[in-house]
């Protein structure tokens, strides 16, 4: 199961701007990327990462081409996965837009699960591939608040990436 406390903590780092769905549809189609995020009581919204359905309250924030989800194994606490909207395997896949709005809001989540966490750096990850480390053929960037000793080694922060990646 989803662990909800993970869901209610990332929520709270980031900021809510709770819209229903019709303007969630109208934002997507109009030419200005607003932000929203999903409202946490209603699962009545699937999302696909790959070809898992992703309930929405494991979906912490949206953009119209972008998706903030909570991370079911976490390495550190507050890794996070920013996702296309649009499912696709490989990150030369995505649209010039779709680049765009991915990295804009894993900065966005970054910026805020930083300071929620305690964490005084970040890391971004993105697995293009299955020979790079990739389980899930769906394009996402894994934002790690990071701390000072939090692995003895730091670059070990990309095999428990590798690790907890779920298979499909």
């Amino acid at each position: 199961g989803v662990d909800m406390r993970a869901a209610r903590l990332i929520r709270a780092a980031v900021p809510r701007a709770i819209a229903p769905r019709r303007a969630r549809v109208a934002a997507a189609s109009s030419s200005k990327a607003t932000m929203t995020s999903v409202p946490s009581s209603s699962d009545s919204q699937k999302y696909k990462f790959g070809p898992i359905d992703i309930p929405a309250s494991q979906v912490f924030y949206e953009t119209p081409l972008s998706l903030g989800l909570v991370n079911l194994k976490p390495v550190v606490p507050g890794h996070v996965l920013v996702v296309s909207r649009r499912v696709v395997a490989r990150f030369a896949d995505l649209t010039p837009e779709e680049t765009t709005d991915l990295w804009s809001l894993a900065k966005k989540v970054g910026t805020c699960v930083e300071p929620h966490f305690g964490a005084t750096s970040l890391t971004y990850a993105i697995q293009d591939g299955p020979a790079a480390g990739q389980t899930v053929p769906h394009v996402h960037v894994h934002v790690l608040p990071r701390k000072p000793g939090d692995f003895e080694n730091n670059d070990e922060v990309y095999e428990h990436i590798e690790k907890s990646g779920e298979r499909v």
